[in-house]
This record gives structure tokens, sequence and C-alpha cells, in this order.
């Protein structure tokens, strides 16, 4: 079902309300823009430490699979009626939304509503999605501040899938923030699992990581601007160093 709602949100976007002053108003990232820049050398390496490193990259940029779902395909209708899902996290003065449905394969549709709202220091992009006649589930969440630089976050939920999901509770985090000098710091968190990966990027290129679980170190590397050398540490659950050493592509 989730990879059906990517597939059903991808599409030409449709002219928005012309009245509304939210039509150019953008979400940072988008399916083709990865969140992390993986320098060459390191993506292509057979060194099993840079290889390492740039599995734990490509883990980051999994953000991207997800944002074909602020893509408005043709034909969506646009209202200022605002979507309201379990509990409501934000009131807004004026908000824009975006609704399409399809067949979702078993016989039944599926409605996609995309919202986007604005307040004093940021923008909220929402996505929610229903089955048949029942009630919108949120399945996105994420604001961003106004600004040039990247500061934001998004939350992935499971809503209505399972007896066991809590339709509050988002299963995926991520969260991002940009200086004035282009370094970016990026986090992705499964609540689930404990897991958390946290991610530095400087300007030049270069840049860190560490993976944690349940707030245990359990790997940490870096490596250069050219992405040809690095480190790296293994940790085990009780956080203590199991080994190290550096890496060269």
């Amino acid at each position: 079902m989730l990879m059906f709602l990517f597939v059903a949100s991808c599409g030409d976007d449709e002219e928005a309300n012309p009245e509304s002053g939210l039509n150019d108003v953008e979400f940072s990232f988008s399916a083709g823009d990865s969140p992390i820049d993986v320098p060459t050398a390191l993506a292509q390496s057979q060194d099993p430490n840079a290889l390492q490193v740039a599995i734990w990259l490509q883990t980051a940029n999994s953000m991207s699979a997800w944002l074909g779902s602020f893509q408005v395909p043709s034909g969506a209708e646009t209202s200022s009626d605002p979507i309201v899902a379990g509990s409501a996290r934000v009131e807004a003065d004026e908000v824009l939304v975006y609704t399409w449905t399809s067949d979702d394969g078993l016989g039944g549709t599926v409605t996609v509503a995309y919202q986007i709202a604005e307040l004093s220091d940021k923008y909220t992009f929402e996505v929610f999605w229903k089955l048949g006649e029942g009630d919108f589930e949120r399945f996105i969440y994420a604001e961003e501040s106004k600004g040039e630089l990247k500061n934001g976050f998004m939350e992935i939920y499971i809503a209505g899938l399972g007896e066991d999901v809590v339709a509050d509770e988002y299963f995926f985090k991520f969260e991002w923030s940009e200086d004035s000098a282009g370094n970016f710091t990026f986090a992705m968190t499964d609540s689930d699992d404990g897991f958390e990966l946290a991610i530095t990027a400087n300007a030049d290129g270069s840049g860190s990581l560490i993976v944690e679980y349940d707030g245990t170190k359990s790997y940490e590397a870096t490596w250069s601007a050219d992405g040809t050398s690095g480190t790296y540490a293994t940790y085990d659950f009780d956080g203590n160093l199991t080994g190290s050493g550096t890496w060269t592509a």
C-alpha cells in the first residue's frame, strides 16, 4: 500500500488555487534531490570500510523515497479547507490542500491529500490518505523554517496498517539543519528499533557519521573532502570500542 501511494502521487504539477499565497511554497527536497552528497570516489570504492560509509550515507538518502508524495498529479483538486486527522498538529490561518483519488489495485479507491500551511516562522507540509469512504489518516508530517537555510524535519506514519500501530506515533523521522557556512547536519531516527544515524556533511565535501542503538554508539566514521580516505570505529552493545582504523578508497 505504501508503494502504491508513492506511485499514485507522481505526476505533473497541477495549477494551484490562484487566490492562495501558498502556491509557490515548496519543500526543500524532492524525490530527485538526495539530502546528502556522496563523493564519487567514496561511492565507487571497493574498500570494505569505505563501502560501509557509503551504505550509511545511502541509508540517509532513503528519505528521497518518501518525497514523491509531495508531487501533485494533474487533475488534483485544490481547497482552502484544512484536513485534520487525529490530534491536529498546527492551526494556521491559511492552508492550501491538494486532493486526488486513484484505484488502490484491489477494487477500491485511495484518496491522497497534500496540505501546505504557513505559520509566522515556518511552513508545514502534511500528506494524508484514506481508503474508500474512510477517514483521512496522517501519512507524512514535515516542518521547515522560513529563510534560505534548510532547517526542518519530516515524520513518516503508518496509521491504519496494523492493529498494533499507534496513529499519532511516527516510525521514521528525518531532521536537518544548515549553517551559514554551508555545513549540513542530518539525522535519521527509527522510533521502533531505537536506531539513530547522525551525519555531518561539511561544506568542503568532508564529513562524519555516528550510528547508535538505544542511545549506545555502535559505529562512527569520517571521510575526506574528495572521498578517498577516512577513519572508522566499531563498538559492542555496551558501547565499548571493538575496532578502529583508517581506510583508503
